[in-house]
């Protein structure tokens, strides 16, 4: 993979890159086609993110596919949250006095 991806970019072409609308159908198929991502203020943030990815391009093959993956994840988790949020509006009215912050590197699934 990862050869093929430089002989590829050596070539000019630019296998794998990263497009904020094919990121956002391809969450969309995994959230059961849900569409709402909510507020749109965020995809100026994708946008960066994309564009920064893209032309620093210090990723090869396998960390482009894992980067696409991770940001297709974020966008379904969005989208999931903001369908449950339209079903259960109520939550918008839940007040919170003491809020708990857990705060720690996070889980690598890595068992001792």
């Amino acid at each position: 993979m990862n050869v093929g991806y430089r002989v590829a970019r050596r070539a000019g072409t630019h296998p794998l890159l990263l497009r904020k609308y094919a990121l956002m159908d391809r969450a969309s198929r995994r959230a059961g086609r849900l569409t709402d991502f909510g507020d749109p203020r965020f995809e100026e943030g994708l946008d960066h993110l994309i564009d920064s990815i893209e032309s620093e391009d210090r990723l090869n093959g396998f960390g482009r596919i894992l980067a696409a993956s991770h940001i297709t994840n974020l966008l379904r988790q969005r989208l999931l949250f903001t369908e449950h949020l339209r079903r259960h509006p109520e939550i918008h009215n839940e007040i919170i006095e003491k809020p708990i912050f857990l705060i720690g590197a996070p889980r690598t699934g890595h068992a001792r």
